[in-house]
């Protein structure tokens, strides 16, 4: 089951919830399709024992997504609109094959 702050209870979507940055988090590992495979790194200390752990990392390490300070990631953090705005800008240079 998603966390309290996740805009999913079980399989149902509950659209006017907050998104959490894990919540992102695991939207973009999914539209972005990283190899599972890949090596993705570390994730961030407060990411290791998450369920979205690897996907986390993965996120991090294409750049898509950055921690909040050096070893945290801030899970359950509501996102920001700067957040949100930043992480598109930087998806949208991945998908468009710009480097960053």
């Amino acid at each position: 089951m998603a966390g309290a702050g996740s805009p999913r209870v079980g399989d149902n979507f509950v659209a006017d919830r907050q998104a959490t940055r894990a919540d992102v988090e695991a939207f973009l590992d999914r539209i972005v399709n990283v190899d599972p495979e890949e090596p993705a790194g570390e994730p961030p200390a407060d990411a290791r024992r998450h369920r979205a752990g690897q996907a986390i990392a993965r996120v991090v390490g294409q750049g898509l997504m950055k921690g909040v300070g050096q070893s945290r990631f801030a899970l359950d953090k509501s996102l920001t609109r700067g957040e949100l705005a930043a992480m598109l800008a930087r998806f949208m240079e991945y998908r468009d094959g710009i480097s960053r």
